[in-house]
């Protein structure tokens, strides 16, 4: 179970960075404890507004989208699930630049969908055509919140 005391560890190291991003482990989600910040499920609230959007216009809307429904939620942390509507190729975004451009004036808890690696954060397999891999000098500014320890990801190699 993702213990308070450390979320709000991570949540505070995060306000420092010039992007508030917290990475979360789907375990850390699917134990509970994180009930008092406001939700998005992305893949739900995306979808419905994509849908009724022309698919030509998709691609070009969807970062004004998730903006719009990150800003719509009250409070300074959200925490958000659902991101492999993300990855989805025809939507031609990259997911972590886009939360980490969101989250300049809301901490972002990203449910992360993927895993992490000594070198960085991977999402799907190697053949999957929505397969990425993130590079841990490239994720400065993001805290990921492991079951062990919270750490930055560009710290990850020190870590054993």
């Amino acid at each position: 179970m993702l213990q308070m005391e450390r979320l709000s560890e991570a949540v505070a190291r995060a306000s420092m960075n010039r992007s508030r991003l917290v990475c979360l482990s789907t375990q850390h989600v699917a134990h509970g404890g994180l009930t008092k910040y406001p939700s998005l499920d992305m893949n739900g609230l995306l979808s419905a507004q994509l849908i009724r959007m022309p698919k030509q216009d998709r691609a070009r809307s969807v970062a004004q989208l998730v903006k719009n429904l990150i800003n719509g939620c009250i409070g300074d942390v959200v925490l958000i699930t659902g991101l492999e509507i993300l990855f989805d190729r025809c939507l031609a975004v990259d997911p972590i630049r886009l939360l980490a451009t969101c989250a300049k004036n809301k901490t972002l808890l990203v449910c992360w969908p993927g895993d992490k690696t000594s070198s960085g954060l991977s999402y799907a397999t190697l053949s999957h055509p929505e397969h990425r891999t993130y590079k841990a000098s490239g994720l400065s500014d993001v805290v990921f919140l492991t079951a062990g320890a919270q750490l930055h990801l560009r710290d990850v190699n020190e870590i054993r």
